[in-house]
C-alpha cells in the first residue's frame, strides 16, 4: 500500500518529467530552407515518446502555391510502442490527396484516406506519413488540413491540425553578384514554389512539380526530367532532389563523389546539403548522409525532426528540441553548441550552426572568425536559413520581410529588397547572390467595366485587367483568358470566338475588345489567369430602336427620342418597337421603316396642341392599352386598336381604322 508521501513523491516525479520533455511547436529543415510546423493553439504543447499514450502531430513542410501539384504535409505519429493505429486523413476540401508515403509497417489508401498499423512488437515508434496533393486553382489564402489518431488506449481520439498559407503564383527575385554568372538566364515568369543556389548555378522547383536550371553551372549530370519533384537542394556543385514517392534523385558534378551513393529507398522526407555531401532525413526519423561525407559523432538513432548542412558538418533536431551536431570541427564549426532541449528550429551556414528559441528569437555558435553573427536579429523572426557556402545567413519576418547578415562578401546587401510581402520562408543563399520568391497581385481593373453598347456594335473601352507583383512591379507575360458566354446576350473578341488568350504587356496590362452580339441584356465576361483570382466585367447589349433622322442621335426607347426631338423631326424606327405609356411631347413624325410599334399596355396620349404623325405600316394596341388624342392624329399606315379609343381631338389620314372606338370628337379619313 502507497503512502501519501510515496504518492506526491511520485506525482512530482512525473510532472519534473513531464516539464523536461514537453516542448513548443517545432520548424523542419528541408533543403536549405527552414520551413515552419505549424501547430493549432490548441495543440501548443507536445508530448515525447516516454508518455503512455500515442500522439502526433500535422504540419506543413513547405510553402502551398495555387495549382500546385505536389504540395506536402507531414503526419508523425510517436507511440511508446506498436499498438494497434488508425490514422484518418481529412484534407481541405482545395487539397487533393495524391500520393500517401509512409514506413513499411503502415498500410495507407488514397481511397479511404487512411493509414494503419499493426502491432508487431516494436517499441518507441517515431514515424512519419508523408502526404501529397494538388492545391485548386481557387484556393482560399489559409486551408487546413487534418488528421485523427485513434488506438484502443486512447480515451479520446488524438485530432490534430495544420493551418496553412496559400499563396497566388509566384516569381522569383534574384540579386546579389553575378560573377559566375549566377543570373543568366533568370526565369521571368510566375510559378516556382522553391528556389536552392549552388556556387554559379540557380534551381528553381515550378508549380508543377518539374526543376528548371538557370546560372552558368556545368553538370556533368544534368537537371531530371519530369514534374514529380517536391524538394530541391543545391551546394557547391551538386544538386539533390526528392521525388513525390519519396525517392532521391542527384545531379550536377561529381568531381569529388557528390552523386556516389544516393540512397535507392523511397522513404524519405527531407534533405539537405553540406559543401560536397548530402544528407537526408527519412520518413522513420533517421539520418543517411551520402557523398564525401564527415561522420564523426553522426547519430543513428531514429529521434529527428530536422536537419541542416553546413561545410563538411551537419545538425539535426531531436524530437525533444535538443541539437545534434556530427562532422569536421576544424574551423570550431561544432563549437558552442547550445545544451538543453526546446530549440525550435535550425541552420547550419558554413562554419557555425543556428538555432531558434521558444521566443522566435535566434542563437548562433561555431567559429568567431569574420564575426558571423554580426547583425543577427535580436526580435522574433518567422523563418530562417542559410547555406554551406558561406557565412552568410537570412530571417524574415511575419509580413515577408527579410533581414540578411554574415560575411557573403557584401553581395546579399547588394540590391537586397526592402518591401514586405513576399513568401515566406522562400529565400536562398548562393555563395554570394540571394534569390527569392515575389508572389503575383490578383488582377484589378484597368478598363472596361460596366459597359453598355448597342447590339452589333464595339464596346467603347477596352476590357482590361493589370496585374502587379507584391511588391508593385507589372508582371509581363501572363496569358490571360478572357471568356464570354456561348449563348444569349453575349459577344465577340477580336478572334470572333466568345474567348480570347491575351498576354500582359510590359505595364502588366491584358487586353481585349469586344463586340457585342444581337441579343440585348446583361452579361459577363471574366478575366483568368490560373492562381488567381478571376476578375468579372459587366456588361449589357442594348438595342437601339429609333433614330432622329435629323440630328442621326439613337435611342433605346421611343419616349426618349420623341422628349428629344423637336416640333416637326421624324424618328424612324430602326426595330419592331413594344413600349407603353407614350406621350407625344413635341409634335413628331414617326416613320416605321418597316417595322412595327405595339402599345401593350397602358396609353399612347396626343396632348393638346401636338400632332402624331404615323408613316407606313402597323402601329397596334393590345387589350388593356387605349388612345387618348386631345391633339392630332394623322395616320398613313394602319392603326389596329380592339377596343377603346378617346378622340377628343382631330384624327385624320387616308390610312385604315380597326376596331371599335368611342368618339368624343371628329374622326374620319382626311378630317
Amino acid at each position: 500500500m502507497k503512502t501519501k508521501t510515496g504518492f506526491k513523491l511520485t506525482l512530482s516525479f512525473l510532472f519534473t518529467l513531464l516539464a523536461m520533455i514537453t516542448v513548443q511547436p517545432m520548424k523542419l529543415l528541408a533543403g536549405d530552407n527552414v520551413v515552419s510546423i505549424k501547430i493549432n493553439s490548441n495543440d501548443n504543447a507536445e508530448t515525447s515518446p516516454l508518455l503512455p499514450f500515442p500522439d502526433m502531430r500535422v504540419f506543413h513542410t513547405k510553402s502551398f502555391f495555387r495549382t500546385q501539384t505536389n504540395a506536402v504535409w507531414l503526419i508523425l505519429v510517436n507511440a511508446p510502442s506498436s499498438v494497434n493505429m488508425n490514422v484518418v486523413l481529412s484534407p481541405d476540401p482545395n487539397f487533393t490527396i495524391t500520393h500517401i508515403n509512409a514506413p513499411s509497417t503502415w498500410t495507407c489508401s488514397i481511397a479511404t484516406n487512411t493509414c494503419t498499423r499493426v502491432n508487431d512488437g516494436a517499441t518507441n515508434v517515431f514515424e512519419f506519413i508523408q502526404v501529397v496533393g494538388t492545391i485548386s486553382n481557387n484556393a482560399p489564402t489559409t486551408i487546413t488540413n487534418a488528421a485523427t489518431l485513434t488506438e484502443a488506449s486512447l480515451v479520446n481520439p488524438v485530432v490534430k491540425n495544420d493551418i496553412a498559407q496559400v499563396y497566388n503564383p509566384s516569381k522569383v527575385f534574384q540579386w546579389g553578384a553575378n560573377n559566375f554568372g549566377q543570373t543568366n538566364n533568370q526565369p521571368t515568369g510566375p510559378g516556382f514554389a522553391q528556389i536552392s543556389l549552388g556556387f554559379n548555378q540557380s534551381v528553381g522547383l515550378k508549380t508543377d512539380g518539374s526543376i528548371v536550371e538557370w546560372g552558368n553551372a556545368t553538370n556533368t549530370v544534368p537537371s531530371p526530367a519530369g514534374n514529380n519533384f517536391v524538394y530541391i537542394s543545391s551546394s557547391v556543385a551538386h544538386n539533390m532532389a526528392l521525388t513525390n514517392d519519396g525517392h532521391i534523385v542527384g545531379w550536377g558534378n561529381n568531381t569529388v563523389g557528390q552523386l556516389n551513393n544516393i540512397p535507392s529507398g523511397n522513404g524519405f522526407i527531407a534533405l539537405a546539403l553540406t559543401n560536397q555531401a548530402s544528407i537526408a532525413l527519412t520518413n522513420e526519423g533517421k539520418i543517411v548522409v551520402f557523398g564525401p561525407a564527415n561522420t564523426t559523432d553522426l547519430p543513428t538513432t531514429n529521434e529527428f525532426l530536422a536537419i541542416a548542412g553546413g561545410y563538411d558538418h551537419g545538425l539535426a533536431l531531436r524530437w525533444t528540441g535538443n541539437i545534434a551536431q556530427w562532422g569536421a570541427n576544424n574551423l570550431n564549426q561544432r563549437t558552442g553548441l547550445p545544451p538543453g532541449g526546446g530549440w525550435k528550429n535550425i541552420a547550419a551556414p558554413s562554419y557555425n550552426g543556428i538555432a531558434q528559441r521558444q521566443d522566435n528569437t535566434l542563437f548562433e555558435w561555431g567559429t568567431t572568425s569574420n564575426n558571423p553573427s554580426a547583425g543577427i536579429p535580436t526580435s522574433s523572426v518567422e523563418s530562417f536559413g542559410s547555406t554551406p557556402l558561406n557565412s552568410g545567413a537570412w530571417a524574415m519576418f511575419s509580413d515577408g520581410s527579410l533581414t540578411v547578415w554574415g560575411d557573403a562578401f557584401g553581395a546579399y546587401q547588394t540590391n537586397k529588397p526592402t518591401q514586405a510581402g513576399f513568401v515566406q520562408n522562400s529565400l536562398a543563399f548562393g555563395l554570394n547572390g540571394a534569390a527569392i520568391l515575389k508572389p503575383l497581385s490578383n488582377p484589378t481593373l484597368n478598363s472596361g467595366d460596366m459597359q453598355t453598347a448597342s447590339i452589333n456594335t464595339t464596346y467603347s473601352n477596352p476590357l482590361s485587367v493589370r496585374v502587379l507583383d507584391n511588391t508593385g512591379s507589372p508582371v509581363q507575360n501572363l496569358n490571360f483568358t478572357f471568356t464570354a458566354p456561348s449563348s444569349g446576350a453575349s459577344g465577340l473578341f477580336s478572334n470572333n470566338q466568345n474567348t480570347i488568350v491575351v498576354p500582359t504587356d510590359v505595364n502588366g496590362i491584358a487586353s481585349t475588345t469586344i463586340t457585342a452580339n444581337n441579343t440585348p441584356g446583361a452579361f459577363n465576361v471574366t478575366a483568368s489567369y490560373p492562381g488567381l483570382n478571376t476578375y468579372t466585367f459587366q456588361l449589357t447589349n442594348t438595342q437601339v430602336l429609333a433614330k432622329n433622322s435629323t440630328t442621326n442621335a439613337t435611342y433605346q426607347n421611343l419616349q426618349d427620342a420623341i422628349n428629344a426631338a423637336l416640333d416637326g423631326q421624324t424618328i424612324e424606327l430602326l426595330s419592331n418597337v413594344s413600349e407603353s405609356n407614350i406621350t407625344i411631347t413635341n409634335s413628331v413624325v414617326i416613320e416605321a421603316n418597316g417595322f412595327s410599334l405595339t402599345i401593350p399596355s397602358g396609353t399612347l396620349t396626343v396632348p393638346s396642341g401636338e400632332t402624331l404623325t404615323w408613316k407606313e405600316d402597323q402601329l397596334i394596341f393590345s387589350n388593356g392599352a387605349s388612345i387618348v388624342n386631345n391633339g392630332t392624329i394623322i395616320n398613313n399606315g394602319t392603326i389596329t386598336h380592339p377596343t377603346n379609343y378617346n378622340n377628343a381631338g382631330i384624327y385624320k389620314g387616308t390610312g385604315t381604322w380597326q376596331g371599335n372606338f368611342i368618339n368624343n370628337g371628329v374622326v374620319g379619313p382626311g378630317n
